[in-house]
């Protein structure tokens, strides 16, 4: 199975290092993280403007989703091919209303087990 590999804190918070974490962040911070994170780490795929302005785009998408949603994590023990099974059921299930299913994940997991 194939699928993107990204660093956890990036993603979480647009840090490299946890001592990095903000406390409290308002926009402005935000938005500085992402483009100082952008711009040492994503150059490649996410390059200034013209202008050297920060670019438009979905790579916001990579860095500090901690800013914009609420995310859940969970830890549970599996097998590699239940994970696997999981990671399907995700990329490719129903998938539109996670909160709803959520229920069913843990059900088919148990039911596993």
């Amino acid at each position: 199975m194939t699928g993107l590999r990204y660093p956890l804190l990036p993603y979480l918070y647009a840090v490299a290092e946890p001592e990095d974490i903000p406390l409290y962040a308002d926009s402005k911070l935000v938005a500085f993280l992402r483009d100082q994170y952008r711009r040492e780490n994503l150059e490649a795929l996410a390059p200034d403007k013209p202008s050297g302005e920060t670019p438009g785009g979905d790579w916001v998408q990579l860095v500090g989703s901690a800013y914009d949603r609420t995310s859940y994590g969970f830890q549970i023990e599996t097998t590699a091919e239940q994970d696997d099974e999981l990671i399907r059921w995700l990329n490719f299930g129903r998938t539109e209303n996670l909160t709803r299913y959520s229920r069913g994940i843990a059900r088919t997991l148990s039911a596993t087990s």
